[in-house]
């Protein structure tokens, strides 16, 4: 379809060029803009100039150009025609066209005509591109929005006749020529004066460039000097700051604990084996290497100055060494206060849930192991600061322990209130199960009775298992019960069991909705039969009257064939002995959906149809008017060479256009 629409634009659009005009003749309208007398007026002026200057200026009239551009249009034309004289290409079209109505209902652009002048190369020195878009615009355009065609086109002709003048070709080219010569004497004397420029401008250039040369050479020395001066004070900032370091090294007292006289040696090991060999690398090679590679000296200091940022840090490391002593002593003491306190709440929980008759040996066997552990640190505390890092440590991660516990056990005594809530509602629903199943059993049989096999076998399947999952849900039930219990107290496994009994009953509790559900579905299914008959049956109505059209394509029949087929099996089904409404709904829904489709394929195809005759039809009105104007044409030019005088013109020489000239649009 899009090909096709492709093609018929094609055929609306696409522009002839007229034939030449035989007998030949400079003036053609095709549209009769013109009254006979003015155009014999316009032929003779133009007949005139070509035989005393031998330029030909062919007018041409159109009232359309098929979408095509006007200028691509009037270059065509000119090439076509070959309006002017072979080789020496001294020919112009002046083209007007004024859009008929049929024309205009084609375009998106807003406007009435357009105006062309083309103008051959042989001509391009004596009317520029500039000069012909202003004579179209200045000249012709204004007396064309009042409509007055004729003067527009005289005065535009009568302005191209000046600006060319009423020289003689030869003339014309004597003119040329003694031009040339000037302009080449003129071109030689240039190019001597350029000679002489050159060669003083070539000195000049010559010792601009010994003088930047030389000032280069001495900015390029000044900035390695001062490169090197910076170089030289960033390495003695560097010394001077790695000399402060090593001055700040000290080493740690007897008075401090193990693990920090280990972290200090690790540190000035660390300086001693990396810092002082990186640096004393640096101090041995920098001074030489500054004096003779640069490069290399800028790599030394940033090596130095990282090296020395390092040293940095690492003495920070040192500082905070005997800072992180007196914190431990200071807080160690606090925190493992903080976690024997969390212990004996603990330890007390337990206490008071035990004396309720809760056994909770395994926390209590773990509440054990938090007081030894406890016993143990409070051991380490009196041992003074050597031991306070590994008391502030230990305390802080058992006191995370002990709360986690704590945790736990809470979550484990909540576990037996959760079982008792569900076993209470479990125990409520088994009891309900009787009623809801006798009432299921009613609704299935009921369905057995009044409806076909599909319509309930997929419940009747799932209700003989509810028995199975009543025992199951039951057991689970007693199970729970007796672990719930305080004789065994066993309260995880019995949330756990009460949780798969209570998911069993949901199934059953399920399945007695679904039952229910099905049985509703069927009651609206067939309360709804009756409109959803009549509204499918006047869907497909609709859609056979569309799908009656010649223009309808074989696809909106198809859907429309699809669509009785569906109504009828929906009609058939519900003349059965046990009637399945749920079935009778769906087919009439799916009927309904497809002549809904096959009526707006139908519609489409109908449109596009018609699109296309009207697409048809303009080319048909065009072609016929195109015709038309030929033919007044024609009989114009008949009527208009029997009255001439003996002024005539004579044909085409064959020039050719290269795309010069302009135009406007009005």
């Amino acid at each position: 379809m899009a090909l096709m629409m492709t093609w018929v634009c094609l055929s609306v659009f696409a522009f002839d060029i007229p034939e030449r005009p035989n007998p030949p003749k400079l003036v053609n309208d095709y549209i009769g803009l013109l009254q006979p007398n003015q155009i014999q007026a316009l032929e003779t002026k133009l007949v005139e100039f070509n035989n005393k200057t031998s330029i030909q200026i062919a007018i041409v009239i159109l009232d359309d150009l098929g979408g095509e551009d006007a200028k691509v249009v009037v270059d065509q034309l000119g090439d076509k025609w070959g309006v002017g004289q072979e080789g020496l290409n001294n020919g112009i079209v002046f083209m007007i066209v004024k859009y008929s109505e049929k024309a205009l209902e084609n375009m998106t652009e807003q406007k009435r005509g357009d105006c062309q002048i083309a103008v051959a190369d042989g001509l391009g020195e004596y009317l520029t591109d500039i000069e012909a878009t202003n004579i179209s615009n200045d000249v012709f355009i204004p007396y064309a929005k009042s409509d007055e065609y004729y003067k527009g086109i005289d005065e535009t002709v009568n302005t191209m006749l000046q600006k060319l003048g009423p020289i003689g070709w030869e003339q014309r080219q004597a003119f040329i020529k003694k031009k040339e010569a000037e302009r080449a004497e003129a071109t030689r004397e240039f190019l001597n004066g350029l000679l002489m420029t050159a060669i003083i401008i070539g000195i000049i250039v010559l010792i601009t460039v010994l003088v930047i040369v030389i000032r280069r050479s001495y900015l390029k020395k000044k900035e390695i000097r001062e490169r090197r001066a910076s170089l030289k004070k960033s390495f003695d900032e560097n010394n001077v700051s790695y000399k402060r370091l090593l001055g700040m090294i000290t080493s740690m007292g007897n008075g401090y604990p193990e693990w920090a006289k280990t972290r200090h040696e690790e540190i000035v090991r660390k300086i001693n084996s990396d810092i002082k060999v990186s640096c004393e690398e640096v101090l041995k090679r920098f001074p030489e290497v500054v004096e003779t590679n640069l490069v290399l000296a800028s790599k030394y200091v940033g090596q130095f100055t990282d090296v020395v940022d390092q040293f940095e840090s690492m003495i920070t490391q040192l500082d905070q060494i005997p800072a992180e002593v007196d914190m431990y002593n200071l807080y160690a003491p606090a925190v493992l206060k903080t976690t024997q306190d969390t212990w004996n709440e603990f330890s007390s929980k337990i206490q008071n849930k035990q004396k309720q008759g809760y056994k909770l040996l395994d926390y209590q066997k773990q509440s054990e192991g938090f007081k030894n552990d406890l016993s143990n640190i409070d051991t380490k505390l009196k041992l003074g600061n050597e031991e306070s890092k590994y008391v502030y440590e230990t305390s802080k991660t058992t006191n995370e322990a002990i709360h986690n516990v704590w945790l736990s056990m809470q979550t484990y005594l909540q576990n037996q209130e959760s079982t008792k809530t569900i076993i209470a509602s479990l125990t409520s629903d088994i009891n309900q199960i009787p009623t809801k199943r006798a009432a299921a059993q009613k609704i299935l049989d009921t369905l057995k009775a009044e409806c076909p096999k599909e319509n309930w076998e997929d419940l009747d399947k799932l209700f003989g298992g509810v028995t199975a999952l009543l025992s199951l849900c039951s057991a689970k039930k007693e199970e729970a019960e007796v672990r719930n219990g305080m004789d065994i107290q066993d309260f995880t496994t019995a949330k756990s069991m009460a949780d798969e009994g209570n998911e069993k009953m949901q199934r059953i509790e399920n399945l007695f909705q679904d039952i229910q559900e099905r049985k509703d579905e069927i009651i609206n299914a067939k309360a709804n039969y009756a409109s959803m008959l009549k509204s499918a049956k006047t869907a497909i109505s609709s859609a056979s009257s569309k799908c009656s059209d010649s223009d309808v394509e074989s696809g909106a029949k198809n859907k429309l064939a699809e669509a009785q087929k569906k109504f009828k099996s929906a009609e058939a089904k519900a003349t059965e002995s046990l009637i399945n409404w749920l079935a009778c709904i769906v087919l009439l829904t799916a009927a309904k959906s497809l002549a809904d489709e096959a009526y707006g394929m139908a519609e489409n195809d109908i449109e596009e149809a018609e699109n296309e005759r009207a697409r048809v039809a303009a080319a048909a009105v065009a072609a016929a008017a195109a015709a038309a104007a030929a033919r007044r044409s024609e009989s114009y030019h008949s009527s208009s060479s029997s009255s001439s005088s003996s002024t005539s013109f004579s044909g085409f020489g064959g020039g050719s256009f290269g795309g010069g000239g302009g135009g406007g649009s009005w």
